[in-house]
This record gives C-alpha cells, sequence and structure tokens, in this order.
C-alpha cells in the first residue's frame, strides 16, 4: 500500500517518508 501510494504521489513531504520508513523498519524488525 505504501508503495502504491507513493507512486501516485509522487511526491511526498519529509516528514512522511519519515514515518514510512520508521514504520517499515520497525514492521521488518517486528515481523
Amino acid at each position: 500500500l505504501v508503495r502504491e501510494m507513493r507512486r501516485r504521489s509522487h511526491y511526498v513531504p519529509p516528514a512522511e517518508a519519515r514515518k514510512i520508513k520508521s514504520l517499515r523498519a520497525r514492521r521488518r524488525r517486528t515481523r
């Protein structure tokens, strides 16, 4: 979902990009 949203938005603000990166890293560590 994040990849599709990023591609559709094409432009992601720094705050959102950081949140997405943090969520991705947390999911990878948890999973």
